[in-house]
This record gives structure tokens, C-alpha cells and sequence, in this order.
């Protein structure tokens, strides 16, 4: 017999899950973190792994994700919402995941326009990669202002249709360009601003130019 979890709406994509997760700065990780492309959804699992229920957080009510620390010193994953704030800890390597789960949901946030605090962040707080996907996007058509990313959405989106460097007139007319334009829309695509479909149509037009 399977395990009672969540119930998911019609086409909705799980794109990270996570087990050994607990809610709140004393609990114990028994839970399931779930982000989907429509909410974060957390799985509350007793002792022996019994089905308890699940809270689910639209992404359209998320404001904000850090990545923080708890009364009792532990690394945990802080998400901001209209309701107040949930606070989840990880059972193992809890700054990594923190982290990445804070990048995740921030890729998200960015896809739908919203307002991120803060460009994504690394464990070591200087690679590169996703940060520097989102921080060259937001640069080329965000406004950055005490540490707010605005407008980083409309900035995506137009980074992806040009092609190219938005508000510099710039193109990847050159095969190096074209590499690092192509590199770009594959952050954008991993970080999830950007569909499998979105960016297979924009890769094309690079390829064809």
C-alpha cells in the first residue's frame, strides 16, 4: 500500500523534493519538503513515518526565502509568506541545502516577476553559476537597489528575446557569443525562468543566426 502524501493540481511539475525535513526551530526531520512550479509544499510525518498531512504554500504568496539560523544554532531554510513566516530544517548538511533550497525558490519567484530579496547565493558565498545567471540578468534589466532585485522577470524575459545583452544593443553575432548566450539560457533554463520548450525555441534562433 503507498504511502498517503499530497495531492498535486492537474499539470502541475514537482522540481525538487526533499525527505528528512522538519518545520519549526525544535523539530524533528521526519517530513517531506516538496517545490513544485506552483507552491512549496511542506509534509508533516510522525515518529514511524505516518501520514500526519501537509501544508502548501503558493508560490504567488511566497514573498521572500533566506537562508538562516534558528534559536538553537541550526541551519534552516526561512520562507516569508502573506500568512507570516515558516521556518524548515534539514536532517543532514543543513547550510547546503538550506542554500540551494533558498536558490530554488528564488528561481521560481523570479519566473513569475515577483520581487526577490538578494541575487542566489552559494554555500561558499562566491561561485559561480546560478547566482551569476540570475545576477547577469538582473543587471542587464533589473533595477538593483539595497540589495532588492526588481523587475528581474520583465529583465529574463527580455534577456531571452533579445538574444543578447538588454540595454546595450548588443548581439551574439560572433561564435563565442553565441556560446555564452547559449550558456546563459541554459542557466536560465536550469534555474527555471526559462521552460524545456522556451529554451529548445531560443537556442534554435541563436543556432540559426
Amino acid at each position: 500500500m503507498a504511502a498517503r502524501t499530497f495531492e498535486m493540481e492537474p499539470d502541475e511539475r514537482i522540481l525538487l523534493k526533499e525527505t528528512s525535513v522538519g518545520e519549526g526551530d525544535w523539530s524533528s526531520c521526519k517530513g517531506e519538503l516538496v517545490l513544485t512550479d506552483r507552491a512549496l509544499i511542506y509534509v508533516d510525518r510522525g515518529l514511524f513515518g505516518g501520514f500526519r498531512g501537509y501544508t502548501r504554500f503558493r508560490l504567488d504568496e511566497i514573498t521572500q526565502a533566506l537562508a538562516g539560523t534558528s534559536p538553537n544554532g541550526s541551519h534552516q531554510l526561512e520562507v516569508y509568506h502573506k500568512d507570516g513566516q515558516d521556518n524548515f530544517v534539514f536532517g543532514s548538511a543543513g547550510k547546503r541545502r538550506s542554500v540551494e533550497w533558498k536558490n530554488a525558490i528564488d528561481g521560481q519567484l523570479v519566473r513569475l516577476g515577483r520581487m526577490v530579496a538578494d541575487a542566489p547565493e552559494r554555500e561558499d558565498d562566491g561561485g559561480r553559476g546560478v547566482a551569476e545567471a540570475i545576477g547577469s540578468v538582473a543587471r542587464t534589466g533589473g533595477v538593483i537597489v539595497g540589495g532588492i532585485v526588481r523587475g528581474v522577470g520583465q529583465a529574463a524575459l527580455g534577456f531571452v528575446d533579445g538574444l543578447g545583452v538588454t540595454g546595450h544593443d548588443r548581439k551574439p553575432d560572433t561564435p563565442d557569443g553565441r556560446d555564452d548566450a547559449l550558456s546563459k539560457l541554459e542557466q536560465l533554463r536550469d534555474l527555471g525562468v526559462l521552460s524545456p520548450e522556451e529554451y529548445e525555441e531560443k537556442a534554435a534562433k541563436l543556432r540559426d543566426e
